[in-house]
């Protein structure tokens, strides 16, 4: 007979996991604690986890009593969530990258401007320069089924995606520093150890 092993979650998981459930929107302290109720986690406990998650620069308050993760910690946000929808699962690199052009689309409409870059930051596009954002074509999914993930998720329809095989010299010198992968691997390290059973 198998032993099935319960795993008690703690404050600081639960604060994690109902911000990445909420894909960068913000939720409020006493929405926290009413979750906190259904685990058994005490007031107390999501007070003090609170605190201390934003010492650590993992979240911010964006007014009394309604938190969000900091900018730098959306970026390993979104890398929990890609890899937990499948969507980060990845093929040999041959060293394309994916382009979005949004150059067309105005920047006016500050709500449509902040949803084009969130969802562009969500699959992992970096801005090149204004207008163009890039990553590394190295996703498992397919070219046409990645267009309509990112239209499902709220990039325009006049937005131009395409593949780019080359860029001149210098640019290409510049791209690695798009993406900090030593700080994204340190954070992501930093979540998964505090999801281990002490």
């Amino acid at each position: 007979m198998e032993k099935m092993i319960l795993i008690k979650m703690n404050a600081r998981d639960l604060i994690v996991d109902l911000l990445l459930g909420s894909q960068g929107r913000a939720i409020s302290i006493k929405q926290i604690i009413i979750a906190a109720k259904l685990f058994e986690i005490s007031e107390n406990s999501i007070r003090v986890a609170v605190t201390r998650l934003s010492s650590e620069g993992v979240i911010e308050a964006i007014e009394r009593g309604v938190y969000q993760f900091t900018h730098r910690s959306h970026e390993w946000a979104d890398v929990m969530l890609n890899r937990k929808r499948g969507i980060k699962h990845t093929k040999v690199w041959n060293h394309q990258y994916l382009a979005v052009f949004t150059g067309g689309l105005g920047r006016v409409d500050r709500t449509a401007l902040h949803r084009r870059e969130r969802v562009l930051k969500h699959f992992g596009f970096k801005e090149l320069e204004q207008g163009i954002f890039i990553r590394p074509d190295n996703l498992a999914i397919e070219f046409d089924d990645l267009i309509i993930e990112l239209r499902n998720s709220g990039l325009e329809e006049n937005a131009r995606v395409c593949q780019i095989n080359h860029f001149d010299a210098h640019t290409a010198s510049s791209i690695p520093s798009l993406w900090p992968t030593e700080i994204l691997n340190q954070n992501y390290k930093k979540y998964l150890c505090t999801r281990q059973i002490s």
